[in-house]
């Protein structure tokens, strides 16, 4: 069975977790750092960013999935994948940038926002499709 929605979806995801994970491995050469965060507050964000990304997106990931797999609307699915990753990305961009950007408030807002609307929607829908 191919899971043309699941699929993309997860590879965007495997490339963002990369990038972060590159991103933390390249503060951590700049601080000379080899576990924790140094007290250098641009490491944290990057570890933290990385690390809130890996805590949230398995879920996702599984949710969307099961719900392709038991026939869930493809465009309501891709809108929710669609949404989760953007909001998963404006979270991550949130933490790395707000020393420079004042508004990332709004971003990390935004980013978490979209995250739980996302999982929410994602196991009513499964909800739906078990019974």
């Amino acid at each position: 069975m191919l899971l043309p929605i699941s699929l993309v979806f997860t590879a965007l995801s495997a490339f963002l977790f990369v990038a972060l994970s590159v991103y933390v491995i390249q503060n951590r050469v700049r601080v000379k750092v080899g576990f924790g965060d140094g007290d250098d507050k641009h490491l944290e964000s990057a570890i933290r960013a990385h690390g809130n990304f890996g805590e949230y997106t398995p879920f996702a990931i599984a949710l969307i999935v099961l719900c392709e797999m038991g026939g869930a609307n493809s465009v309501w699915l891709a809108a929710l994948a669609g949404g989760f990753f953007v909001g998963r990305f404006f979270h991550a961009f949130s933490l790395l940038y707000a020393e420079k950007v004042l508004s990332t408030i709004r971003f990390r807002q935004l980013g978490m926002g979209l995250t739980f609307l996302v999982l929410a929607f994602c196991a009513v829908t499964a909800l739906y499709i078990a019974f």
